[in-house]
């Protein structure tokens, strides 16, 4: 036992026991010992081979440990580093490259995809960007051009300064300050200056309104217009949402074809008043739905003017919506049509109740 521990401080002991029968002592049992506890060589020989064997295993776990690791980390941050240099491409405007990588690992692969649509997000807000200044050149050259060859003609003697001629410059003006009017909307809705002023009022005289505004448009392209007006109080910002309504109107009228039909339904909810506007027109593909409220997104790439605009109507009308707390929704379908569904959250009633004990 000295030759497995040095300290050990072991000695023979001896202890007693009595022997008790009918609860009369009969003799005692002595046993002797050494203690405070012993190994035989058998015993000895066994544990120093496991404390060995302990060690071999521990250094031998140790060595694969930081083998294993070595591995691990070079895999990693061999994905990460094609990361890092992917988005270090992204902040210098290369969009086109994507990441191929698959890793094991679910977090990087995870942030593989992210990256890949992160890229994919910028490189189409890029090329909105793109489309919009095509755009916005086009239609202000268009108006310009004409209003400078009215009035090079005029000044020049050409033409004489008539009513109907001046009467042109000016709609060319018009449309001009409506486009500028645009974006300006979008600007003030990207800066979130979106000012709402809610009142409750009744949003079927609103709609009764704003179609009678579109009943000669209504009549040229032969477009029936289902509405059956009912009380429905909405709590609201009544501008607001007239220009929510108008802008729906106005894109159901646009794409619908001549003696389409335009449906719009009024409901009340437990939590919400749901407005549904439904036309019959050339409806919107699959792959444009989800980008429709995207700024500057237009289905229709030509710039056809009864269909154009600059494509932030929509935009527009989501954030309004989003600042009364809302939701506004689409779904369509090519040739059948499109419906679009408006969800305004109900006035809160707090009621408070006092109690008092005397």
């Amino acid at each position: 036992m000295y030759s497995y521990s040095s300290n050990w401080q072991g000695e023979y002991q001896e202890k007693s026991y009595d022997l008790i029968h009918n609860d009369i002592k009969i003799g005692t049992l002595v046993t002797g010992y050494v203690g405070p506890y012993y190994f035989n060589d058998e015993e000895l020989v066994f544990i120093k081979a496991f404390n060995t064997l302990f060690i071999i295993i521990g250094i031998g776990s140790l060595i694969l440990v930081f083998i294993l690791g070595l591995i691990i980390s070079l895999r990693i941050s061999k994905s990460l580093n094609k990361i890092a240099k992917k988005a270090s491409l992204l902040s210098e405007g290369k969009y086109k490259e994507k990441l191929k990588d698959v890793s094991n690992t679910k977090e990087i692969d995870v942030l593989i995809k992210t990256i890949n649509k992160l890229s994919e997000a910028l490189e189409n807000k890029e090329k909105l960007q793109k489309q919009l200044t095509q755009d916005v050149a086009h239609e202000l050259r268009t108006p310009l051009t004409s209003v400078q060859g009215h009035m090079e003609a005029m000044i020049d003697g050409i033409w004489e300064m008539t009513k109907e001629r001046l009467t042109s410059c000016y709609d060319e003006i018009i449309r001009m300050r409506r486009l500028i009017g645009s974006i300006e909307d979008l600007s003030g809705i990207e800066n979130e200056n979106v000012l709402i002023h809610k009142e409750d009022f009744d949003i079927s005289k609103l709609i009764t309104r704003l179609l009678n505004n579109y009943e000669n448009e209504f009549f040229t392209k032969h477009i029936r217009v289902k509405y059956n007006p009912k009380e429905v109080s909405i709590y609201s910002d009544q501008d607001k949402m007239s220009q929510v309504v108008n802008n729906l109107i106005t894109n159901a009228l646009k794409y619908s074809d001549n003696n389409g039909e335009i449906s719009i339904d009024v409901a009340n909810h437990q939590k919400t008043t749901e407005i549904r506007i439904k036309d019959t027109g050339i409806g919107i593909d699959e792959l444009d739905l989800p980008h429709i409220f995207e700024r500057f997104y237009r289905v229709d790439k030509s710039r056809n003017q009864k269909t154009g605009g600059v494509g932030v109507g929509l935009t527009i009308t989501k954030a309004i919506i989003e600042a009364h707390g809302g939701t506004v929704t689409v779904n369509s379908k090519i040739n059948e049509g499109t419906e679009f569904v408006v969800k305004i959250p109900k006035k809160i009633n707090v009621q408070f109740t006092h109690m008092f004990n005397f």
